[in-house]
């Protein structure tokens, strides 16, 4: 299949090592982490804190990102910012959305439990069967649809797809580069928005294997276009569908 075939297509050569690679989704991590502290503050005992700390968290990620790792044509290139050739966005947009309900059918035969994306457990009340939603106003579904379908999108992939993916591909090789990427983002996902307790089918499923999933269609769209802003728009939609669809379980 002509676009597995073109994760091998070569790249700009990123001017920085594997440690960079490495070391861009801890800064992420701990980003995040400072970004809760920061709504836990302003924000305490609130359903939506968890979410606009992710959203504080993202910012700091770009912030990051821009001042370290863009700030020569070089840099960019690597980074898969300085597009050499337009890429078919709204297509990109909606097969994300489709990649994304496939998956969620997936997730419908396999586990018990039908729950929301990691990033929206803090809307619900997961200690109930069914799970009960929590009163977070419309301010707080409408803050998570510019968090999942604008922040998270730029901040995770200037790190994952602009930063660590060019770097392990080419110090690991073109498929164990894209599949240590997703790796990556799998463990990410898992330890910055999982809650904390117990790990049943239903939590794995949702907050490791799902990120793991979407990230294996969003690289494999970075590989295509060579185009981070392509793999944005891909995630973006895959985090509004994600919005939506939490929106729908709470009623």
């Amino acid at each position: 299949m002509k676009y597995l075939k073109r994760i091998g297509r070569s790249e700009p050569v990123p001017p920085w090592g594997l440690l960079t690679a490495i070391v861009a989704p801890l800064a992420a991590f701990i980003s995040v982490l400072i970004g809760i502290s920061i709504a836990s503050i302003l924000l305490p005992d609130q359903p939506s804190r968890f979410i606009v700390g992710y959203g504080f968290g993202m910012l700091l990620v770009i912030a990051y990102v821009l001042v370290t790792r863009a700030r020569s044509l070089q840099d960019r290139a690597a980074l898969g910012l300085a597009d050499d050739r337009p890429a078919p966005l709204m297509i990109i947009f909606l097969l994300a959305i489709a990649i994304a309900l496939t998956i969620d059918v997936i997730g419908l035969a396999l586990v018990p439990s039908f729950l929301p994306t990691a990033e929206l457990f803090g809307f619900f009340d997961l200690a109930q069967s069914p799970i009960a939603s929590l009163d977070v106003g419309l301010l707080g579904w409408g803050f998570a649809l510019i968090v999942m379908g604008l922040f998270q999108p730029i901040g995770e992939e200037l790190i994952f797809r602009g930063i660590v993916f060019p770097r392990l591909k080419q110090s690991l090789g073109n498929w164990s580069g894209y599949l240590f990427t997703s790796v990556m983002y799998a463990v990410f996902h898992l330890l910055a928005y999982a809650p904390a307790g117990g790990a049943t089918p239903s939590l794995i499923w949702y907050t490791l294997a799902v990120p793991f999933l979407d990230s294996l269609f969003i690289t494999l769209v970075r590989a295509n276009t060579r185009s981070t802003r392509a793999a944005m728009v891909a995630h973006a939609g895959i985090g509004i569908f994600s919005v939506l669809r939490a929106f729908i379980i709470a009623g």
